[in-house]
């Protein structure tokens, strides 16, 4: 038994609640145990392992609060966590400024501030989703990376001809374009078409994992999303696996704020002025947004959000206008989801909910 939990064994009626931080490393965690008065229980650490984890929590009782940072390793300690029947919480890094910006910052200080903070309900929370929506959306995430590496490829090839003088006609990686590669007998062009070939199996094969799973979803979010122009299965899944619950956002300005498509806000002595977006949240459904953007230009060039990018970026420049052209249809996304209704153009005209101004900085999307 840990050195002092010998007493919590006396409290898993539930009498006195516990609040544990946790600051994660890779390899050891610093975990703080504070009582309900603010006194520092213990403040120790241990390996960072399933098995030292399950050792430690063994004597804390199941109503304790648990809060540990969102980070690259807090997954799966926050899912064996609530497996084992507590009910941890995330903290957004961000926001937890209290850590931040502390002036001596050690593990056992950042562990014991995050139970503290959990104890006084200052802790911001992050939204973890279900087993289910984590795995499509880790696998979407794969293939997205996948189709990042395969755009460096292509760049590759076009070095590799560019510093050896050779010029191709055709559409670039057409069959016939592919076929006068391959006849170069080039060894770095030939990887790079083996390794693009390998690419382009894997993508495919995740794909129809995506058209079969869009078939089997409990609900008909992904198939409503179908229905917009200029969005197919794999931004559909995309975008539902990012947003997972739409209840989880009380109206359209708030999903727009998880994206990233808001303006950043300075208010000070009486005077207003708004930045570029904010850019925090998720990044990949901001980028998404902008390519579906651009793909419901070329099917429906004469909707009200082609209309309305075409009308500002004449005034305010492409980047600018596909930025707020995303803001515009990740709202009618949110009304085509909180409604349960598909798509209609009249959605785009209308918004219940006052619009939000978009700006750029420094010309930046």
């Amino acid at each position: 038994m840990y050195v002092g939990l010998a007493n919590l064994s006396r409290r898993k009626d539930g009498r006195r609640k516990i609040y544990v931080g946790m600051d994660l490393h890779k390899d050891a965690l610093q975990i703080a145990i504070v009582d309900g008065t603010g006194r520092v229980e213990s403040n120790s650490k241990i390996s960072n392992t399933f098995g030292s984890i399950d050792r430690f929590f063994g004597d804390i009782p199941k109503s304790a609060g648990i809060v540990m940072e969102a980070s690259s390793i807090s997954e799966g300690i926050f899912l064996h966590l609530r497996e084992s029947g507590f009910s941890p919480v995330l903290s957004n890094p961000y926001k937890t400024k209290a850590i931040a910006y502390a002036k001596i910052k050690t593990d056992r200080i950042d562990a014991e501030v995050l139970a503290q903070m959990l104890r006084g309900g200052f802790i911001p929370h992050c939204h973890m989703p279900s087993q289910d929506m984590l795995d499509m959306r880790h696998m979407i995430r794969h293939r997205r990376h996948l189709a990042a590496n395969h755009r460096i490829l292509r760049r590759r090839i076009h070095a590799v001809l560019l510093a050896g003088g050779a010029r191709i006609a055709g559409t670039p990686f057409s069959r016939r374009y592919v076929q006068t590669l391959r006849e170069m007998k080039n060894y770095r062009i030939d990887d790079c078409l083996h390794v693009m070939d390998a690419i382009d199996s894997c993508i495919r094969r995740i794909d129809r994992t995506i058209r079969e799973s869009i078939e089997q979803w409990p609900d008909d979010a992904p198939r409503l999303l179908l229905t917009i122009p200029g969005i197919g299965p794999y931004t559909a899944m995309l975008i539902v696996s990012e947003i997972d619950d739409i209840s989880r956002f009380p109206d359209s300005d708030s999903l727009c704020s998880y994206a990233g498509l808001v303006p950043s806000t300075h208010s000070s002595g009486g005077k207003v002025r708004h930045g570029g977006i904010t850019r925090h949240g998720s990044a990949m459904l901001r980028s998404v947004l902008s390519e579906c953007v651009l793909s419901h230009k070329r099917v429906r060039k004469d909707s009200n959000i082609s209309r309305f990018h075409a009308r500002l970026a004449r005034k305010k420049g492409n980047p600018k206008a596909t930025v707020a052209a995303a803001a515009k249809l990740l709202r009618v996304c949110y009304w085509l989801l909180k409604e349960r209704r598909e798509y209609a153009e009249s959605m785009e005209g209308h918004d219940p909910e006052s619009p939000v101004r978009l700006t750029v900085k420094n010309g930046r999307g």
